[in-house]
């Protein structure tokens, strides 16, 4: 099946059934992948030069397509956990949450670059792949129904763009590196390791070893050498990511503060700590029962409540972009009680609906079965019977289009979400 979308890479899905789908152990994938690195090359080196030619599209009016940036970039290096059960619950969080009000969400694809110059197979490498690979697992539901998609990280620009870029990047970086210099501590640890804490910079904070380097003798590196290094890497992918958003017509999504604060002074749009606080702190939300779901799930919530989903999206995009009121937890707390609240309201109104149309249904049926008996009894003659029963069988037809109607309108509340995914997770339990 992933095989014929057109914005999943090729290795993708011979990682997932060539691979982890035909092995049992460890030691038997990391061979079967070794044997496979040939035809993931091929593949990955036709499919790079496809995406070279490829027009980005932009999203459809109305929808939210994510582009993803920082540790929920889950594949791209250095800006995350790389611990594998971390990474695998950031996978099952997304899945929850920007899996359900995104139309569209897009990874870095590092899959076709790494294969294309892949070089010499080590274990920590092919190790490496088969982690990813698992985690990819967790994305698969999102993956099928076309949800999950892997945009290029290269653009073609000629060497003038690249430099003006680079040195934006760096102007930014000094800025921002002197303002968040006190976030970053350095903290010994046992066998004279060191290593950096990101504090509030992340979320969560990351934990940098510092590897020492050669000058004459091993020394480390100097801690503002490390600093600058990580929110140079950090503002960077910020803003080559959030270009790509732009071209896209969609929005970024990052657990990176500092990556925000990158993005922010290049748009102007704050010019204090106070303003990004309330920029990155709003962009945590946890629906109820939703939270609960698998990828399966997801996807099925999705088909299930797709008329409600726009106003459901809608609803939480101003939590996600408007100023809050009264502090970011409140605002973020008001939303979810509305929807806790919403979600009753919008279970009573269909329990109603459904009882009154029963109720009628049965009166209907017993006076069209009447209808017929008297019909039959009194007379042998076919149209006047028919004629007779037209104004019931009418009456039946507008009191279904007119529950119906009542219905549909239910169902396009954001609360009906809620609806659905309590009454998916109550099946889960029982079956």
């Amino acid at each position: 099946m992933l095989e014929e979308l057109e914005h999943i890479p090729p290795a993708v899905p011979l990682l997932i059934n060539e691979v982890l789908a035909k092995c049992r152990d460890w030691q038997g994938a990391r061979q079967r992948l070794k044997d496979l690195l040939p035809e993931l090359k091929q593949q990955s080196e036709a499919y790079d030069a496809l995406c070279a030619s490829r027009e980005r599209n932009r999203a459809t009016p109305g929808s939210l397509a994510v582009y993803l940036d920082g540790g929920l970039d889950l594949f791209a290096n250095g800006s995350g956990c790389r611990a594998f059960r971390c990474r695998v619950e950031t996978a099952k969080r997304l899945t929850r949450s920007i899996g359900l009000i995104a139309e569209t969400i897009w990874l870095t694809d590092v899959f076709t670059p790494r294969f294309c110059r892949f070089g010499r197979p080590t274990n920590s490498k092919l190790e490496e792949i088969l982690s990813d690979t698992l985690v990819l697992l967790e994305l698969y539901p999102l993956m099928a129904a076309g949800v999950v998609r892997f945009r290029s990280p290269s653009v073609a620009s000629c060497r003038a763009c690249l430099d003006k870029f680079n040195e934006e990047v760096d102007e930014i970086a000094d800025r921002l590196r002197r303002e968040y210099s006190d976030d970053f501590s350095l903290e010994e640890r046992p066998g004279g390791t060191r290593v950096l804490s990101t504090g509030d910079l992340y979320a969560p904070a990351l934990y940098l070893h510092i590897v020492p380097r050669r000058r004459g003798k091993w020394e480390p590196p100097s801690m503002d050498e490390v600093v600058h290094d990580t929110v140079r890497r950090a503002v960077r992918s910020a803003l080559w990511t959030g270009r790509e958003a732009v071209i896209g017509g969609g929005a970024l999504f990052s657990n990176s503060p500092i990556g925000l604060a990158g993005l922010a002074y290049k748009e102007g749009e704050v010019r204090n700590r106070s303003e990004l606080r309330l920029l990155d702190e709003r962009r945590s939300l946890n629906v109820p029962w939703v939270s609960d779901l698998g990828g399966d799930q997801i996807v099925q919530l999705r088909q299930e409540a797709a008329s409600a989903l726009p106003l459901f999206r809608e609803m939480l995009a101003k939590q996600l972009t408007l100023p809050a009121v009264g502090g970011a937890s409140d605002s973020s707390r008001s939303v979810v009680d509305d929807l806790r609240q919403q979600s009753i309201e919008v279970r009573n109104e269909l329990a109603a609906i459904q009882k009154h149309a029963a109720r009628f249904w049965k009166t209907s049926y017993a006076l069209l079965g009447f209808g017929l008996s008297a019909y039959g009894v009194a007379t042998s003659q076919i149209m006047p019977a028919v004629g007779g029963l037209l104004p019931i069988i009418q009456l039946i037809m507008n009191h279904k289009s007119g529950t119906e109607r009542e219905a549909e309108k239910v169902t396009q509340r954001p609360g009906y979400v809620l609806v659905k995914a309590q009454e998916i997770l109550a099946h889960s339990h029982d079956s």
